[in-house]
Parts: structure tokens; C-alpha cells; sequence
């Protein structure tokens, strides 16, 4: 946890952490606190893979479970990673 202390946004590496340390604190039942760091690294899409999109939106479904907010969390697992949402605006598919 200490070595993640001050580590910014700014890239999908470190987007990657924030994602593992949000695991690491909802493991600990600090699920406020991992639904934060969740939540900041969310803000920033652009230039973030779908997978990593995917697997921080699970996460923080995860996260809204476990404070008992289920409809949060269905939300979570519905949202369409940018790309799905480019191929679907696509004229003729």
C-alpha cells in the first residue's frame, strides 16, 4: 500500500495500480476508500484500454455491493466500453 502513496491518473500504468490498490483496500473492508480511488480513476478514459475500463467498472461494482448500493453496481455492469459504444454509433451495423 505504501509504495502506491501519491501515484496519479496520469497514465494507463498508473491507472492499472490505483486499480490494484483499490482491490488491496476492499480486501482490508475499507470499501469507502476503494470505491474513491475507483471512482478519481474513472474520471479519465481517454487513452485507457477497454479491458482496464472493464475491469475498473467491475471493480467498483464489487465495491457498490458490498455497501449494499445493488442497483450502483448493475450500473457498473452495464456500462459500454467506449469502443462498443464507437461500433455501435457506426452507421450500418
Amino acid at each position: 500500500m505504501h509504495m502506491t502513496e501519491g501515484v496519479e491518473n496520469d497514465s494507463e500504468i498508473h491507472a492499472a495500480l490505483l486499480l490494484y490498490k483499490a482491490n488491496a483496500l476492499r480486501r482490508l473492508n475499507l470499501k469507502e476508500a476503494a470505491r474513491d480511488i475507483l471512482t478519481k480513476t474513472l474520471r479519465r478514459k481517454k487513452n485507457r484500454s477497454d479491458d482496464l475500463l472493464r475491469a475498473l467498472w467491475y471493480d467498483r461494482a464489487l465495491v457498490y455491493e458490498d455497501l449494499g448500493q445493488h442497483k450502483r453496481a448493475r450500473s457498473e455492469l452495464e456500462k459500454p466500453c467506449p469502443l462498443q459504444a464507437v461500433l455501435c454509433r457506426s452507421p450500418g451495423l
